[in-house]
């Protein structure tokens, strides 16, 4: 479900595999569309709850 989304995103096909994977694992996907600003922020209290990997892509 990921994997074609995705590809319409332009994140990479091994990336959209391991995103798929790790949902089918019961985590979570979290997609942000913000500023440089709003992303820091967003980083800093993701990871202060714990955030265990943080990728950022540029959406087309």
């Amino acid at each position: 479900m990921i994997l074609g989304a995705a590809f319409g995103q332009g994140i990479s096909t091994k990336q959209a595999h391991f995103y798929d994977e790790q949902v089918a694992q019961g985590h979570y996907l979290l997609a942000i569309e913000a500023s440089k600003a709003e992303l820091q922020q967003a980083q800093s209290i993701l990871k202060d709850e714990g955030l265990q990997n943080w990728t950022e892509h540029q959406m087309l």
